[in-house]
């Protein structure tokens, strides 16, 4: 077999070598081929080369022509010139000579001057042009002035209108006050000492000379001092300390100096000039945009990166031609110029918005216009507009609402910064049909629990394009509610962390008292649309709750509690007091509509006999418990080792001067204790005399944190409605908090070492942020606190280090955190717990970043 194999290659070899020894012949044939036809390319070679020569020789002969008949010319002209005829006729060139070289120097210098001429008219058109430009943007600007300048004058009308009013109202006042007063019968008696005072005064005058009185000093900070009477003080930590009181202050001796200065600095700010606590004067000095803004604005617009086209939904029906001009005027105006405005108009009866909208269609091509052929309620007509959206984002706009200049850039602007959010929202105003703004709405960043009541991404909304399409748009058999249905879904299909807050005013919603949309025309209908959309929310995501009407109008999620109910631990710290905690836990066994509770009463060294007797008495009740804490008073330190002592799932810290006002408040702080994303629930706490302790914590008040709403009457609304509405915040105060037993191991309790009073609680709640858990706080949970009545003051020269040492601790460990509540706004301000305009606010602004 092997010689087989070797046969077959020597073959194979043997074949290989012929077709090469092939080739070479043919390649040695092809050699001698090129041979012979070399030598007749040597000839043709050889007859080229002699070519070359000859031509060479002719050019050099050519060359020595031109040379000799050169030199012949020059002779020539030296002779001619040197001739007897030539010299003679000299005179007779001259003019000529001259004529030509005058013309000539004139032709040069009018072509000079024509260039002079033309070089000058180009720099003029230049300039022209340069001009041209800056008057359009000029004009373009002012354009965009205009509308800010009649808001601002009609906001001037309307303060002028005001003072008048108040100055009418003050001199009637003091008129009806001096009249009282002169009638009285003590001055009528003390007429006779008026009278030599009088006398006395006008000597003085004269003796010393005559001081006009002007305006009284203030203090050193330009803020008014307190009255003869009055005193001061704060609350510093929130677990809670009563006031201190200062003495008065008294400006020589008190008296009508005093009250003088007083009343003085009510009235009157450090240049004279009337106080206004009003929207409108924040508004001018903080709200408005100037002429350098405003250019900023532009230029930034231009340089963003990523410009996304933005469609904006408007449906029309029935529109005041007035307000629709208005509206589309404030789109047009828009600095972003990115945009396009898609209306879809509802079969309106009126020819009038027809033109309107027909003249806008063709004065701008960003204008998508359609026209319904019949009324089909604004979710239809809202659907009709958005089928023209072409943008990758969509803004709801209603027909007579206004948006400022810098609306779309500001949009923009957060969507360069954060290029995946599907939702965009801002705050708002209100706007009356005189132009006048008011009622500003400043919202948190998105608030979930706070949405389900209100809803706060209208206005102004903006929704990934993609989105809407993806749900279907808006929902027939929604209307009234069809914006917050719209929310909802789109909600459902997106995460937190791509719903975005601008905290600008970008949205001016027109009401007024003769204005109407469906959802205020419709009042019941609209109420029971949104209840309807939000059951469907929670039945989409598999949560069963039940969707009642809250305070006025909003609504309220009811969450069962699980069945069976979880032991719930509540601990209370207490020294002495008995009056006090004998208040406290009575509510808690008696009043309480929560079955599954143990009460453990954390002693820190009672001495009082009464409170040992009570000790005592609790004894035959098997759900309270006596535990005895030994050392100085550490509240963190205290519930630490309650909380070890535990057996509930969930942990409730409860002070000792808590009293119970309805049954369910427990039941409901449990509710949403047992939420998987909520660390934490508070309670709304009232004083004893019904006005607001604790409506939340507000980090930053006051350098670290302070209670919202503090004094307000507990039935008020609040802040728009946010003392009646349950929503997430920052913290709770640990006077009545609850938490899952797992939740507060997880981040290792109270900070017993650094925070033993003060600020253990908001601590506790940023942890638990940290960790990403939620805070909630619910109004439907109300009970009475007498706030820290059995601890005194940290205010107390023994307890002032103490507190300094927590400030400086909170400061440290959250400072950027405790500047910027994601539950608050920074145009509100940190300076009092009232929801005040902040001065000046603290929105960052985004065309002034580097």
């Amino acid at each position: 077999m092997n010689a087989i194999k070797l046969a077959t290659m020597v073959k194979s070899l043997e074949k290989t070598a012929t077709d090469r020894e092939t080739r070479i012949a043919e390649a040695t044939a092809g050699l001698c081929e090129l041979q012979s036809l070399l030598p007749p390319l040597n000839q043709s070679l050889a007859a080229v080369q002699a070519e070359i020569a000859r031509g060479d020789e002719e050019l050099a002969g050519l060359r020595r022509q031109l040379t000799r008949r050169m030199r012949q010319r020059q002779v020539d002209r030296a002779a001619f010139t040197t001739s007897l005829a030539w010299r003679l006729t000299l005179p007779l060139r001259i003019p000529g000579l001259l004529a030509a070289s005058f013309r000539k120097n004139r032709m040069r210098d009018r072509i000079a001057s024509l260039e002079a001429l033309i070089r000058s008219r180009d720099e003029r058109i230049e300039s022209l042009d340069a001009h041209i430009s800056a008057l359009t943007d000029s004009v373009a600007g002012r354009e965009r002035l205009l509308t800010i300048l009649k808001a601002q004058v009609s906001r001037q009308r309307f303060e002028i209108s005001a003072l008048e009013r108040g100055v009418a109202e003050e001199s009637r006042v003091h008129d009806v006050m001096l009249r009282e007063f002169t009638s009285a019968r003590s001055w009528r008696l003390t007429r006779p000492l008026r009278a030599v005072g009088s006398i006395g005064s006008g000597w003085w005058r004269r003796v010393s000379g005559f001081v006009p009185m002007g305006r009284p000093e203030s203090n050193d900070v330009g803020l008014p001092l307190p009255h003869n009477g009055q005193t001061t003080g704060q609350t510093t930590g929130l677990t809670g300390d009563a006031a201190t009181p200062e003495g008065p202050t008294v400006i020589n001796g008190g008296g009508p100096a005093r009250s003088f200065e007083v009343a003085w600095e009510a009235v009157f700010d450090d240049e004279g000039t009337r106080r206004h606590r009003d929207y409108q004067v924040w508004l001018a000095k903080y709200g408005e945009l100037g002429e350098a803004d405003l250019r900023r604005i532009t230029e930034h617009a231009a340089r963003l990166e990523y410009q996304p086209l933005i469609s904006i939904v408007m449906p029309t029906y029935r529109s005041r031609p007035e307000f629709l001009r208005n509206a589309i005027d404030s789109v047009f105006a828009q600095i972003y110029p990115h945009w396009e405005l898609c209306i879809a108009d509802d079969a309106s009866d009126d020819p009038e918005i027809r033109a309107i909208l027909e003249e806008y269609g063709r004065r701008d091509d960003r204008v998508r216009i359609v026209f319904r052929p019949t009324n089909g309620h604004i979710s239809a007509a809202s659907n009709s507009a958005l089928d023209l959206a072409t943008g990758e984002f969509t803004a709801l706009m209603d027909h007579d609402d206004v948006i400022p200049v810098h609306a779309m850039y500001m949009v923009a602007a957060e969507l360069n910064a954060h290029p995946n959010a599907d939702i965009v929202y801002s705050d708002e105003d209100k706007i009356d049909k005189a132009g006048r703004r008011h009622e500003p709405h400043f919202k948190p960043d998105w608030n979930f629990e706070l949405f389900c009541a209100m809803n706060t991404i209208n206005h102004l909304g903006v929704y990934r394009t993609a989105l809407l399409k993806e749900i279907g748009g808006f929902r027939e058999g929604y209307e009234g509610s069809q914006d917050f249905d719209l929310a909802l879904r789109v909600v459902a299909r997106t995460t937190p962390e791509r719903i975005r807050h601008i905290p600008f005013i970008l949205y001016h919603w027109r009401v007024f008292h003769t204005s109407g949309s469906y959802s205020t025309d419709f009042l019941t209908g609209a109420v029971e649309s949104s209840r309807r959309a939000l059951a469907d929310h929670f039945r989409g995501i598999g949560e069963t709750v039940e969707i009642t009407t809250g305070y006025r109008h909003y609504n309220r999620v009811v969450r069962p509690v699980p069945d069976p109910e979880p032991l719930v631990s509540l601990l209370i710290p207490t020294r002495d007091r008995v009056d006090l905690l004998r208040g406290c836990v009575d509510g808690l066994l008696h009043r309480t509509d929560y079955a599954n509770l143990e009460i453990l009463i954390l002693d820190n060294e009672s001495a009082e006999p009464e409170a040992h007797d009570y000790f005592k008495s609790l004894a035959p009740d098997k759900r309270v418990r006596i535990i005895r804490y030994a050392g100085p008073f550490n509240f963190s330190a205290i519930n630490n080792f309650g909380a070890g002592h535990s057996r509930g799932d969930i942990l409730g810290f409860v002070n000792n001067d808590i009293e119970v006002i309805e049954r369910g408040w427990l039941r409901e702080m449990v509710s949403h204790a047992v939420r998987p994303n909520v660390g934490a629930v508070g309670a709304k706490l009232l004083y004893a005399d019904g006005t607001v302790q604790h409506g939340g914590i507000i980090l930053g008040i006051g350098g670290v944190a302070g209670h919202s709403h503090k004094r307000s009457r507990g039935k008020e609304a609040g802040y728009c409605c946010r003392l009646q509405v349950p929503q997430y915040l920052s913290a709770v105060t640990a006077a009545c908090l609850l938490t899952r037993r797992s939740c507060f191991d997880r981040i290792g309790g109270f900070d017993a070492e650094n925070l033993a009073v003060a600020f253990n609680d908001v601590d506790l709640c940023l942890k638990l942020r940290e960790a990403g858990l939620d805070i909630v706080w619910t109004p439907y949970a109300e009970l009475f606190h007498l706030e820290s009545a059995s601890r005194g003051s940290d205010m107390a020269p023994e307890k002032a280090e103490r507190f300094a040492r927590e400030v400086a601790h909170m400061r440290s460990r959250w400072g950027n955190v405790l500047d910027d509540d994601p539950c608050y706004n920074p145009n509100l301000t940190l300076s009092s717990e009232d929801f005040a305009f902040s001065a000046p606010n603290r929105a960052r602004k985004p065309w002034l970043a580097p």
